[in-house]
């Protein structure tokens, strides 16, 4: 069933959007259970692929471009230590900054306004009393750079690694972010130059500064957990 719902969007039968019929509908079509209608819908979901909404008008629809489902495989391999933390930022770092290239190239004048806002948004809350919406701006400044290369594979990838970063962040949940407007109105001044060196230069030193601080507070956080050992005499 998964295939053949991949399928029929691949095709255009399917449209983000789209409601798919319900379980007993779609278990009759398939002549199989509605256990493994049940499944492989949950599968589709936890792909990115599908969601689910409640009420009266609720079921299963094809969602719109998502980066969820990427972003719960990297978020369950660093918690599996499959992936470390180190290469996450190297990760982040590459895509962000390749977005800063195609944003000097590509970006709009709408697209430059809305990173500006974002900017004045986290200046108004980087005294850091309201830490989940501070967060949630410093993701978004990432999300819009993200759009700004008009690219959407880009956008889509850059939105999972961001998300997984701001998660790390809520556990944390930084009291200041004292620097952050001054660099980031920096890589503005370069996007709206067209100045891709500059702009890859700042926020490669950015994103280095942002590794180091999450390592930092994520071990410090790890060390206080843990029990001290006695010494064996």
């Amino acid at each position: 069933m998964c295939d053949d719902v991949r399928h029929q969007i691949a095709s255009g039968f399917l449209r983000p959007g789209d409601k798919l019929p319900a379980e007993r509908e779609l278990a009759e079509r398939l002549g199989v259970g509605r256990a493994a209608v049940r499944e492989a819908l949950r599968a589709l979901e936890a792909s990115g692929v599908l969601e689910f909404r409640k009420g009266v008008y609720g079921g299963a629809f094809i969602r719109n471009a998502s980066s969820s489902g990427v972003r719960v495989s990297i978020s369950d391999m660093l918690s599996l230590g499959k992936i470390s933390l180190d290469q996450l930022s190297e990760t982040r770092t590459s895509l962000l900054t390749f977005a800063a290239t195609l944003a000097c190239e590509r970006g709009s004048k709408v697209d430059f306004e809305l990173i500006e806002e974002n900017i004045a948004r986290s200046a108004i809350l980087a005294d850091g009393h309201d830490v989940v919406a501070m967060i949630d701006a410093i993701a978004e400044f990432y999300g819009l750079l993200g759009n700004a290369s008009h690219n959407g594979v880009l956008r889509i990838l850059i939105e999972a690694v961001t998300d997984v970063a701001r998660d790390l962040l809520l556990k944390i949940r930084p009291e200041r972010t004292s620097n952050l407007v001054a660099v980031r109105s920096q890589i503005l001044e370069a996007l709206r130059a067209r100045d891709g060196e500059e702009a890859v230069k700042l926020l490669t030193e950015h994103m280095a500064h942002a590794h180091s601080y999450l390592a930092e507070q994520i071990l410090g956080q790890k060390g206080a957990r843990q029990p001290k050992r006695r010494r064996v005499t």
